[in-house]
């Protein structure tokens, strides 16, 4: 018999110690909730404090915090509740300045996920992943065992980074160049054809190794419709061959929501037009469907506000016009997106 596993990434956008006070944390810890997410993935958290207050929003109260067993962060953390533990890790970003550092975060379900623990009694702690320092801003990999079967899942949370600018590059999304476009494909290359081969190797044991990339890649896939044609991945990079691997990545939906036009600011856009591009996505290698059920789509967590965004108005005081204007101001510019594993207990 099967059981069905869901796993979340999630780009809270620029959420740290001052911004979190304008965001909608509750409504952040309902989505983990009300989606019923084993695991979660988050981008662009920028500081400890934020994971923390997320966290008090999932149980109430923190049982144990203390610095992480990371070796290779600027900055790590840990925190647990009741039922919830997490962890916090900072990047050392190779170029563009702290700006581009921004923060990685693992949350999961203490009663279904717990970290794996080596035959001296270590855990093994969540890392950032250097390799060499070829990334410019490195991933935040974590090994989890699913408790209820012999099986452990392996995540490489990534943000690559759009602009090779010292500026945050989320503020440039429509200005980025033909070489920032290069280097993203670089990266996700390092990502899949590397890392993600070292990490799926590494004492597998008798486990029922799962291996994913998954996060903000900055790049849509083929059939996605998205605004930003400049940033389409290659047809041979979807579906990556690498020697007797393929790597294929998956969720086709658009995830990140527009904002108000600078040139045409009463331009009111509905439905799915609010939304702009297929930037998050998971990648696996393609066997693994030989295996397990593996289903990727987006979580329309804009509803949330629908009802309520009336009452509701942003920086200028403008009245906003819908539950998609709404999330983007609370929580992120990003929708998030979940994926459904299906494993039969062994």
């Amino acid at each position: 018999m099967a059981s069905d596993y869901r796993i979340g990434s999630f780009n809270i956008q620029k959420l740290g110690r001052n911004s979190m006070l304008r965001k909608d944390l509750k409504n952040i810890a309902e989505i983990i909730r009300s989606n019923n997410l084993d695991i979660v993935a988050a981008q662009e958290i920028s500081s400890k404090e934020a994971l923390r207050e997320i966290m008090v929003c999932l149980d109430g109260s923190i049982v144990s915090e203390g610095v992480s067993a990371t070796s290779n962060a600027r900055d790590s953390f840990s925190y647990e509740t009741r039922n919830w533990e997490g962890r916090w890790a900072k990047p050392i970003s190779r170029i563009g300045g702290k700006s581009a550092e921004e923060g990685y975060a693992f949350i999961w379900l203490k009663r279904r996920i717990g970290l794996p623990i080596n035959k001296h009694g270590d855990t093994g702690e969540p890392d950032i992943y250097l390799n060499g320092r070829k990334t410019i801003r490195p991933p935040f990999y974590g090994c989890f065992v699913v408790k209820s079967c012999n099986a452990e899942i392996r995540l490489i949370n990534t943000h690559i980074i759009f602009k090779k600018s010292p500026t945050e590059d989320s503020e440039f999304e429509g200005e980025s160049s033909d070489n920032d476009y290069e280097e993203r494909i670089r990266e996700y290359k390092i990502l899949a054809n590397e890392i993600y081969q070292r990490v799926y190797a590494g004492h597998i044991g008798t486990k029922q190794v799962l291996t994913f990339i998954l996060g903000d890649y900055n790049m849509c896939l083929q059939n996605s419709n998205s605004s930003n044609l400049r940033a389409v991945m290659p047809i041979e990079v979807q579906r990556l061959e690498y020697g007797k691997h393929v790597i294929k990545t998956i969720q086709d939906q658009k995830t990140t929501i527009k904002g108000r036009s600078r040139k045409n600011p009463e331009t009111i856009y509905y439905g799915e037009d609010n939304l702009a591009n297929n930037y998050d996505h998971f990648s696996y290698e393609e066997k693994l469907e030989d295996s397990i059920g593996i289903i990727g789509k987006r979580i329309d967590a804009e509803n949330l506000y629908q009802g309520k965004y009336q009452e509701l108005q942003d920086a200028n005081s403008n009245t906003l016009r819908n539950q998609y204007e709404a999330y983007r101001m609370l929580i992120s510019d990003h929708l998030p997106i979940i994926m459904t594993l299906s494993i039969t207990k062994r």
